[in-house]
């Protein structure tokens, strides 16, 4: 989930790239959503911002986020790791359920 900076080197190289994610599908939604929210808004999201509606979370509220989640470098490190979660041939996700 963090080597996300070898996709572009598996796309350069013509490798089909494919992201295992073993966090809840909930976290994967939200990072996915991340990029979408900021092309809407153009800027980063704060807890004064009303609930998230994000389809895998389906509302989520601002006020139970991390800081790290709001503050900017926590914000766009996962911001950019969503965007190129949409770079990947696909996302593996592990069965939690056993």
């Amino acid at each position: 989930m963090f080597c996300t900076s070898m996709i572009d080197v598996e796309n350069e190289l013509d490798i089909p790239s494919y992201l295992i994610f073993t966090s809840g599908v909930g976290f994967l939604g939200f990072l996915l959503y991340l990029s979408v929210w900021h092309d809407q808004f153009e800027r980063e999201f704060n807890r004064s911002d009303s609930d998230l509606n994000i389809a895998a979370n389906a509302s989520r509220n601002l006020k139970s986020l991390t800081y790290f989640c709001i503050c900017q470098e926590g914000y766009d490190s996962f911001r950019n790791h969503g965007i190129m979660f949409k770079e990947t041939k696909g996302i593996l996700l592990e069965n939690l359920l056993r």
